[in-house]
Parts: structure tokens; C-alpha cells; sequence
């Protein structure tokens, strides 16, 4: 996709919503998660571009997906976490970090919905990320490039 045939302002949504960039960065974050050995059994997402790729990556490592609603957003489901109860450990997968409001609500979800698990970690994939933090919260944060 030629960035002059798109209406498309995020540099990570350009990537995201073509097959070739697509490809790329699930490809990139499946890579580094096998390669660095990261112990999770589930994988949250809540923002849209983290719901485009975090499933196929969950299928690709055989995982489960854990989808973690907004507040306000229109839904067919009245719940607010949809996935996996039994989660031990979990990742979250998105493209940014601006304000960390994220992050905290998908922690403070997965505390009500499986009370017993913990993050092990947050993957940023955006190239545009601002801040680079090394941790939100305690949680270490991984920026993987593609």
C-alpha cells in the first residue's frame, strides 16, 4: 500500500492494516516471544490494533487470547473480560504506551477476573512509541522492532 492511496495517519496502521506489514509484525512478535522463552500461558488485548494481531499470535504459540473490554464501548456481551479463567501468567500485546490508562485497566481487569494470575511482561510493536518506559507498574515493557 502506497501511503499516497491511503487515509491511514498512524505509521503502525499502515503496517497493521496491509497484508505484507500485517504479516510482518505478527511474524516479528511471534519470533521474539519463542526466542526469548517468555513464560505466559494467555495473551491480553484490549486496544483495536492489539485485537487485529493478538489472536494470531496466541494461535501461533499456542496460547489463549484474552480479549479485555472498554468501558462504555457497544457490545453483544455484558462482560467486561472474555477468555481464559484459569490464567496463570499473561502478557499484553499493543502498539503503544502514551498514558499508561491501558495497561492499568487491563491489570486491574485481570485482577477481578483471575485474581491469581500475573503480567510477565508488555510488548510494544509501534516504531512511532515516544516514551520508551522499561517498566509500567513493576511489569517490565519490551519494545520489538520489525
Amino acid at each position: 500500500m502506497n501511503q499516497r492511496d491511503s487515509s491511514i495517519d498512524s505509521l503502525y496502521l499502515q503496517e497493521l492494516l496491509n497484508p505484507i506489514g500485517y504479516r510482518k509484525i505478527v511474524e516479528r512478535l511471534t519470533l521474539f516471544l519463542l526466542s526469548k522463552r517468555y513464560l505466559f500461558d494467555s495473551i491480553c488485548g484490549s486496544s483495536y490494533s492489539s485485537v487485529l494481531i493478538s489472536p494470531q499470535i496466541a494461535y501461533n504459540l499456542n496460547k489463549n487470547f484474552i480479549l479485555i473490554r472498554k468501558k462504555n464501548y457497544p457490545t453483544s456481551s455484558n462482560r467486561m473480560v472474555e477468555g481464559y479463567k484459569n490464567t496463570k501468567k499473561y502478557i499484553i500485546i499493543d502498539d503503544l504506551v502514551e498514558t499508561f490508562s491501558c495497561v492499568r485497566r487491563i491489570n486491574k481487569e485481570m485482577n477481578k477476573f483471575a485474581p491469581n494470575s500475573i503480567c510477565n511482561g508488555i510488548f510494544l510493536y509501534a516504531q512511532d512509541q515516544i516514551q520508551k518506559p522499561q517498566k509500567i507498574d513493576g511489569i517490565r515493557v519490551y519494545f520489538v522492532k520489525h
